[in-house]
């Protein structure tokens, strides 16, 4: 039941993370510590109370850390994170220099 709780969590903040603009999403990947520590820090604030709801916050924090590390080298190796995203679809408005 935790870990069904604590990925349901992370699943709703990785929908959260898709809606983001393209500019967004990469300067998130490369403050993934920052991204990382706020998460977990957010997720235990709201869950606080009782031994399910941190370990539930726990799990969606460990996940969350899994994911911004796996999509920090992917992007750094093929740069086309946002193209995969996106489904390759690449609208010229979010393109930053």
């Amino acid at each position: 039941m935790i870990i069904e709780s604590g990925t349901i969590i992370f699943i709703g903040l990785l929908l959260l993370f898709l809606k983001l603009k393209r500019p967004y999403r990469r300067w998130l990947l490369k403050h993934s510590l920052a991204l990382d520590l706020l998460v977990a820090g957010i997720v235990y604030a709201l869950h606080w109370g009782t031994f399910s709801g941190v370990m539930a916050a726990a799990t969606a924090g460990l996940l969350t850390s899994a994911f911004t590390a796996g999509a920090q080298r992917w992007e750094d190796s093929e740069g086309n994170l946002a193209d995969f995203i996106t489904g390759g679809k690449v609208d010229a408005s979010l393109e930053t220099a």
